[in-house]
């Protein structure tokens, strides 16, 4: 991989976690080296209680049925269970980034 892009991806991955000292953000870290209780089968975002999206192999697709929000709430609930939060997550943060350099 290329040295500046690696540079880049360390700064985004520095960013986050300085982003989440700000009182108003709350960041979850899943250590994808650690055991997993859950892994999310597609990318989904979550748009309050009335719809969701998920990102596909063919594009992204809008839910707005009541029992799949239901079902896409819960399982962020369980990732953000397993997730590591404040300081746990920023030093995560900071070990990713300093393996995203070398």
């Amino acid at each position: 991989m290329d040295g500046r892009f690696r540079a880049v991806q360390a700064a985004v991955v520095e960013h986050i976690a300085d982003v989440s000292t700000r009182e108003h953000v709350e960041v979850g870290v899943i250590d994808q080296a650690g055991p997993k209780r859950l892994v999310a089968p597609e990318t989904f975002h979550i748009y309050g209680e009335r719809a969701a999206e998920l990102d596909g192999t063919l594009g992204p697709a809008f839910v707005e049925d009541p029992t799949d929000l239901a079902s896409l709430h819960a399982t962020f609930e369980r990732l953000w269970a397993q997730a590591h939060h404040g300081d746990a997550a920023r030093a995560l943060l900071a070990r990713i980034a300093r393996a995203v350099r070398r």
